[in-house]
């Protein structure tokens, strides 16, 4: 039965994405896959699905490399390294600009609490230190991780856990007054 709902599927004229399934199934097959692989080995520039092969690139010129995604074309600039060596992170290939918008956004959170709030002047202290630390060593990946103490990768998520952090802080407001006047011996102990 599956092979005839796939047989029924290969002979129709519908479309997915602009893309017929006759076209899905060509575009599926090892052979292109192949092709792939060896053009990012080869840091080759592709239009569309067509390889067009570059060999005789200078070093200057091998930096970036576009790949086809789903129909669009997406230009990454060569990683500096291959892997980062923790099951599930991926290396990221643009993480500066990432990581500037984080530390903005966080900045932004940070400014919604009240002035004298202690986790707003520690975290904006760290921030803009980091900040001055990406500022300075964008341009040499290698020693921005040595300065962090950590990878890029870990460092963006560690970002993304401090802005949700941040804007769960505001959210709840634990600044405020409490609903109900606190016990006379809340903090006396022994009772």
């Amino acid at each position: 039965m599956l092979r005839q709902v796939a047989r029924s599927l290969s002979n129709t004229s519908k479309t997915l994405g602009g893309r017929s399934w006759k076209d899905m199934q060509t575009t599926n097959t090892p052979q292109f896959w192949k092709k792939v692989i060896n053009a990012n080995e080869q840091n080759a520039r592709f239009v569309g699905d067509d390889m067009i092969e570059e060999p005789t690139l200078k070093e200057s010129e091998k930096k970036d490399f576009t790949m086809p995604l789903l129909g669009r074309e997406k230009t990454y600039t060569s990683p500096r390294k291959t892997y980062t060596e923790i099951t599930g992170i991926e290396v990221e290939y643009e993480p500066v600009p990432k990581i500037q918008a984080f530390q903005k956004r966080i900045l932004k959170v940070l400014e919604e609490m009240p002035e004298d709030y202690i986790y707003r002047t520690t975290v904006t202290e760290m921030i803009n230190e980091q900040a001055e630390l990406v500022d300075r060593l964008s341009g040499d990946l290698d020693a921005l991780e040595d300065a962090l103490g950590e990878q890029v990768e870990l460092y963006l998520r560690s970002l993304k856990r401090e802005l949700r952090c941040a804007r769960n802080l505001v959210a709840d407001q634990p600044w405020g007054d409490l609903f109900a006047p606190a016990p006379a011996d809340q903090w006396k102990w022994p009772i």
